[in-house]
């Protein structure tokens, strides 16, 4: 039988399943136990217990909202008032009126007319805000403040005890509160203004930027710093931060056989370098000028002109080296050209051959030299027009000045051009062959000096030839050599063709040219017979050889060769034709250069150099040239054409007065060390090279002593010139101390060479073909070397012989001319006066001079001059 409780099995008897039903009864206890629980939590708790039907009544009651009350109520209310009571209710509690208990109807009516309603004890403080009608806030004293209170009085107290520092004054005491502090001032303390504050801040990092630099300069002072710089040849741009002068360090000599377009052994001959800084256009009477021209020269940079429209000259020109791809910045004032398009200023670039590139005119701005540029030249013109095509010419009055041309894109106001030039009197050889064992230039102490190992001479008429052997179709000549290298040496003949080294051997030549520096202390060369004339059988004489030295072959009056006998004629050696000459030459023969011989020194020898000038670099660019062929202060006498004195001219009906050199570019004229400004020089009126130059009639002193410095046309070998630049303030105070010692012991020489000058020892000469003193009071002939090698004289005398070529004196060796000296002359005959020219020649002869060079009268002749003497 199955039931909730126990499954009794009814095939089984009672006892058989007495467990069983003893588990059965176990879960009605259980069940009892928890009945029994619920019924008493169900009697236990205060809810009305109804039936379910009632109770899903009251639910619905509950939820409704209306108003319950008891009936007795509910018609109590009814009779009170029309309508139903739900009706009045709502209308009640619709109103806006407050319902109060009556305890509160009393309490409010108790409030008397006036009073207010109750507030928190205070709005705010600061940020602090009432919470409630009783809340509270507390003044405390802060540092070097205490608070004090009085509760009788109702007072606090705030005192500054002063035992520490107080705080930060309020908003209202800075400078733009309400009651700000007055700003501190040299006078009264006060407020520190923002401004003062930026100031001070300003101030602080300029003195950590000086600490800095002062710690710099303090490590730039400690020791020298130097930077090496490399001259190269030929012009180069050298950038330097600060003004410096050039230290040299060393210039090492070569040779060249027929090099630079000459003839014979070309060595580095009289270097020099030049610094242009500041503006690249020279004074304006250095410019190129024409014969006749509309613009006149009335300042340094400044030159002014009218026109009437014509087509005329009316330019100067100024050509200078420039390079491609550099830009440069150009700029002139001027007035008159108002209401034009531009001045008449511009610019071409030309190029190796002086040829313009493009034909383009730059005017004023800036502007970058194009591809194949060498050189530029700068107008200064009364034309204005923009091309060469479309020219222009405005009529008016005009000047031009303060030409202004510089490296770079910035245009800077103008500055007058500053040139600073180092130049050194010396010639440096090397081998020949292969560049080894040069010569070296070098800088010590203040004093350039060269370490000598070379010496080159022109085997002219000059030296002591003699005859020393016959051989078929040649002669062996020599003369004395004592100094160079047994079997050294490299020598070239008239036309630049080599001659044979025999390398000191002591056999007889075999052929024509051919030399030999022998150890018996003579150097020995042969000269083939159909070069100088001689027959097989003939020895020519000690001044026949040197005539043939000298240029010239001796040859019968058709020009052949040998001479035959009977009058013995010379021609210039290599001439084809007649004679020149049946006298015999003592003189070099036009055109024809000179046998040349280039030695090694059996000893080498350091010896000084003349030099002139240092190399200054100004801060920013240089334009830096290095050269050769600069010649110091060569002794000049310049003679009148018109209302100028001239320099180095060669034109026709004046007195020809050209330099030793043929001239490339006049640097300086000089009257007794002062530099002469020129009045111009010009390349149109035939000068001896390039260029002659000129000097007002008014600067002309017959008195004076005039020198220029030049560059020769003929060029020699240029090499780099080893130096170096101070980098820092430690090494400019040392150059500055060096050179200030320097400068002293310049002086110190000076003054030692201006003690010989001022007191010479004269050297009166012999007079001749009869010339003597004028009278006691006045020198006879006379002369002295100064320490500089120069060959001063003077004369006043009378009575000899005018005709030309008529001998006076003569000069020995060591008081010579390198080439023949041609000096002004003064003579009179008490009715009239005339000038000429005294000749100095090289072989030592001092004469009146040749005819067409003057007129001579003997009752007084004056002359007195300067030349260098023959090194």
């Amino acid at each position: 039988m199955a039931n909730r409780y126990a499954n009794l099995t009814p095939s089984k008897d009672i006892s058989q399943d007495f467990r069983t039903i003893d588990a059965g009864f176990d879960k009605v206890q259980q069940e009892m136990d928890a009945n029994k629980s619920t019924a008493n939590s169900h009697i236990a708790n205060t809810d009305v217990h109804v039936t379910a039907a009632k109770k899903a009544s009251w639910d619905g009651h509950l939820a409704n909202t209306d108003i319950h009350v008891t009936a007795a109520q509910k018609a109590a209310w009814d009779a009170k008032a029309d309508g139903s009571t739900s009706t009045e209710l709502a209308a009640h509690i619709a109103d806006q009126e407050v319902h109060v208990t009556q305890a509160d109807h009393d309490k409010l009516g108790s409030i008397e007319t006036g009073a207010q309603v109750n507030q928190n004890a205070f709005a705010k403080v600061n940020d602090i805000e009432a919470a409630d009608p009783s809340s509270q806030f507390y003044i405390v004293g802060g540092i070097g403040i205490t608070v004090t209170t009085n509760p009788n009085t109702g007072e606090i107290t705030v005192t500054a005890t002063g035992s520490a520092a107080p705080g930060a004054h309020g908003i209202t005491h800075t400078e733009h509160g309400a009651d700000p502090i007055p700003t501190a001032t040299l006078t009264e303390g006060g407020l520190l203004s923002a401004a003062q504050l930026a100031e001070i801040i300003t101030h602080g990092e300029l003195l950590d930027e000086h600490a800095a630099a002062i710690t710099d300069l303090e490590d730039r002072l400690d020791a020298a710093e130097v930077v090496p710089v490399t001259l190269q040849p030929g012009l180069q741009v050298i950038t330097v931060a600060k003004d410096a002068r050039f230290q040299l360090g060393e210039i090492r000599g070569k040779t060249e056989v027929n090099g630079q377009g000459r003839i014979g052994l070309i060595g580095v001959e009289n270097p020099y370098t030049i610094a242009t800084s500041r503006n690249l256009l020279p004074p304006v009477y250095e410019w190129d000028q024409p014969s006749t021209m509309l613009l006149k020269i009335d300042g340094d940079y400044r030159v002014s002109g009218a026109s009437d429209g014509s087509v005329a000259s009316r330019h100067i020109t100024c050509t200078i080296s420039a390079f491609e791809g550099l830009t440069y910045s150009f700029s002139v004032e001027g007035t008159g050209w108002e209401g034009q398009a531009r001045k008449g200023a511009f610019v071409y670039f030309l190029d190796s051959s002086k040829v313009r590139i493009d034909n383009v005119r730059h005017f004023e701005g800036t502007f970058t030299a194009p591809a194949g540029t060498a050189y530029m030249t700068v107008f200064l013109t009364l034309e204005n027009g923009e091309s060469p095509e479309s020219p222009n010419y405005p009529i008016g009055s005009f000047t031009l000045s303060k030409p202004m041309l510089t490296i770079g894109t910035d245009p800077k106001p103008f500055q007058p051009q500053q040139k600073a030039m180092l130049a050194l009197q010396t010639e440096l050889h090397a081998n020949p062959t292969d560049g080894t064992d040069p010569d070296v230039l070098f800088q010590q102490d203040g004093q350039y000096s060269k370490l000598t190992k070379w010496k080159k001479v022109e085997l002219d008429g000059t030296l002591s030839w003699s005859f020393s052997g016959s051989f078929s179709g040649y002669k062996n000549v020599r003369i004395p050599l004592t100094e160079g290298v047994v079997g050294s040496g490299y020598a070239t003949k008239y036309d630049g063709i080599g001659l044979m080294n025999r390398g000191g051997v002591s056999s007889d030549p075999t052929a024509a040219d051919q030399f030999n520096i022998f150890s018996n202390g003579y150097l020995y060369l042969t000269v083939a017979n159909a070069n100088s004339g001689w027959g097989d059988a003939y020895t020519p004489t000690a001044d026949e050889i040197k005539a043939y030295f000298w240029g010239w072959t001796m040859c019968n009056q058709d020009g052949s060769v040998p001479w035959s006998g009977g009058t013995k004629y010379w021609k210039t050696v290599g001439k084809t034709g007649v004679a020149d000459t049946a006298t015999l030459p003592t003189s070099q023969a036009p055109n024809r250069a000179l046998y040349n011989l280039l030695y090694r020194l059996s000893k080498e020898t350091v010896e000084p150099v003349v030099s002139e000038g240092c190399l200054s670099l100004a801060e920013g660019d240089n334009m830096v040239e290095v050269g050769t062929g600069i010649v110091l202060r060569e002794g000049a006498i310049p003679v009148k054409i018109g209302s100028y004195y001239v320099f180095n001219s060669m034109q026709s009906g004046y007195t020809n007065n050209p330099l030793k050199f043929k001239v490339d570019m006049f640097l300086a004229i000089y009257n007794k060390n002062r530099e002469v400004i020129p009045a111009e020089f010009n390349n149109t009126f035939f000068p001896y090279g390039r260029y002659r130059a000129t000097i007002f009639d008014w600067q002309y002193t017959p008195e004076s002593i005039y020198s220029v410095t030049y560059t020769k046309l003929d060029k020699s070998p240029i090499v780099p010139i080893t130096g170096s630049l101070v980098a820092n303030e430690k090494a400019q105070i040392s150059d500055l101390t060096a050179g200030v010692a320097e400068a002293l012991q310049r002086v110190s020489v000076v003054e030692q060479k201006k003690a010989e000058k001022d007191a010479p020892t004269w050297i009166e000469s012999p007079l001749l073909n009869g010339w003597a003193r004028h009278s006691a009071e006045n020198p006879t002939f006379r002369y002295y070397k100064d320490a500089s090698g120069r060959v001063n004289f003077e004369a006043v005398i009378r009575s000899g012989a005018v005709v030309t070529g008529t001998q006076i004196a003569s000069m020995p060796d060591g008081y010579k001319p390198d080439i023949m000296q041609k000096i002004k002359c003064y003579s009179a005959n008490g009715s009239a006066n005339a000038s000429g020219l005294i000749e100095f020649t090289t072989d030592g002869l001092v004469r009146i001079g040749t005819s067409g060079n003057g007129t001579y009268y003997n009752a007084i002749l004056i002359f007195r001059g300067s030349y260098l003497a023959k090194g």
